[in-house]
């Protein structure tokens, strides 16, 4: 899934995530009590559960007055409220977040998943709330998330001071049939048709049509003859290297969030880009009268050419 936003969203990062326009829905904060967040954060004197504390309190400073918020502590394997999912009171709030006590257990893993959400539902169940979004405050040591949590139900922002909230963790990971890829772009966030979306992905893994790849390919992606490639259910793809680097930087809050097409989740405005796909792959197209032609460039020479600027 995590290739899905890559597909059409390739542009120059814009620096200073607002949180405010990200958390319009219910938040709950999810936090990592194990003993390794009582250990010292690299490097300097703060111990982990310190700078979540801070983090957290950054949060509750820059949400909007009528969001929901809760608190909800993973500790010795088992998920308790500190401040249960109800109206914002920030005095309250602080509170719950200075009693968090760091303890046993192991670092946030698949059952925190089971954990949360069985206690926020039976809270949305009595009192009715809606939808709510996940932070998930831990060192980084998060560990079991099943692939189809990575980019769904949970936002990836990183919200403050270090402190890794995200759980989507970019790498080329395993490699994934086109037809659930296709599926999970249109579903989420391109509602064109799976054709157009197909299209795309295999352009972008086709060594002839892309100058550096984006998309690592598995299977027939036709040939430079103009051969047709496979039926999606027959290839599989993971993200390039290239891909890679552009997505890496949303852990950095280097990019906007906004609601997609229907309000069911968060998409980035734009990808953070250390590398400038647009610029050495070019791009070719017709929109709205519009016509666009941007030739493919050297990578070493374009990076020149962004020095000397």
């Amino acid at each position: 899934m995590r290739i899905c936003i890559a597909i059409l969203l390739l542009a120059s990062p814009v620096l200073g995530q607002d949180i405010t326009s990200v958390y319009r829905d219910n938040v709950v904060m999810v936090v990592d009590g194990s003993g390794s967040m009582n250990e010292n954060w690299s490097g300097t004197r703060n111990n982990k559960m310190d700078i979540a504390k801070e983090a957290m309190r950054t949060v509750l400073t820059t949400v909007n007055e009528n969001t929901q918020i809760g608190i909800v502590v993973f500790n010795g394997g088992r998920t308790t409220w500190v401040y249960p999912l109800g109206p914002k009171n920030d005095n309250a709030l602080m509170e719950a977040i200075d009693s968090i006590q760091t303890g046993g257990g192991t670092p946030l893993g698949t059952n925190i998943k089971t954990g949360a959400d069985a206690l926020i539902k039976q809270r949305q169940k009595q009192f009715g709330y809606g939808s709510y979004r996940l932070l998930i405050v831990t060192d980084g040591q998060a560990s079991g998330w099943g692939e189809e949590n990575k980019m769904k139900e949970y936002t990836p922002e990183v919200i403050a001071r270090g402190i890794n909230v995200d759980v989507i963790g970019v790498d080329m990971g395993e490699e994934h049939a086109l037809a659930k890829i296709v599926g999970d772009n249109g579903g989420n966030y391109h509602p064109h048709g799976d054709q157009a979306t197909y299209g795309t992905l295999v352009r972008l893994g086709q060594e002839w049509s892309m100058r550096y790849r984006l998309v690592d390919p598995q299977g027939n992606f036709g040939s430079i003859d103009g051969d047709p490639p496979a039926a999606m259910r027959y290839t599989e793809a993971r993200l390039s290297q290239a891909a890679v680097d552009i997505m890496e930087d949303m852990k950095q809050e280097t990019v906007d969030y906004r609601p997609n097409y229907d309000e069911t989740t968060y998409e980035p405005v734009v990808l953070p880009s250390k590398f400038p796909s647009l610029l050495v792959n070019g791009s070719t197209g017709i929109a709205v009268g519009m016509a666009t032609n941007i030739p493919p460039h050297n990578i070493t020479e374009i990076c020149d050419a962004l020095i000397k600027l």
